[in-house]
């Protein structure tokens, strides 16, 4: 008999908030209205359904490409960011990833941080590591902005 498997925190957290997120009638009404009014741009943008599954699948191929190279692509991006002065930083794990960011900031004396909004920096909830060390996350949704013009 196989031993059970431990569940990390962070997980048991996220399903624990997903449940209740599931039973929030407000919440999934917002969503269907954002889904469906997205859905409606689509539909308005390409009114053509058959150019728009064609597009759908190409962009399905590029992903697909650039998934299959993207030790390549990495390196590449790597070696153009640095030839432009910005210094590139790689983690392995969640926690070196959040260490990295801490240390940036304390080498700073940073007691405030923008960052832009992101599923990657919420699911190493970074923010809230940040918070741990005394250090306030203030977050920028230019994403929303650029989904909104």
């Amino acid at each position: 008999m196989n031993a059970p498997q431990r569940i990390p925190a962070i997980e048991l957290d996220f399903k624990g908030r997903a449940h209740n997120a599931l039973g929030d009638d407000q919440l999934r009404r917002n969503f269907r209205t954002a889904m469906d009014s997205l859905m409606t741009k689509r539909a308005a943008s390409f009114s053509d359904a058959d150019e728009r599954e064609r597009l759908r699948e190409m962009g399905n191929h590029i992903r697909a490409r650039a998934l299959s190279k993207l030790p390549e692509l990495l390196e590449r991006l790597e070696a153009n960011l640095t030839r432009n002065g910005v210094q590139v930083h790689w983690a392995e794990t969640v926690e070196e990833a959040n260490q990295i960011v801490l240390n940036i900031a304390q080498a700073r004396q940073a007691k405030q941080v923008i960052k832009g909004k992101s599923m990657v920096s919420e699911e190493m909830e970074m923010n809230h590591f940040l918070e741990g060390h005394g250090i306030e996350s203030l977050e920028s949704d230019m994403g929303e902005y650029i989904v909104q013009l």
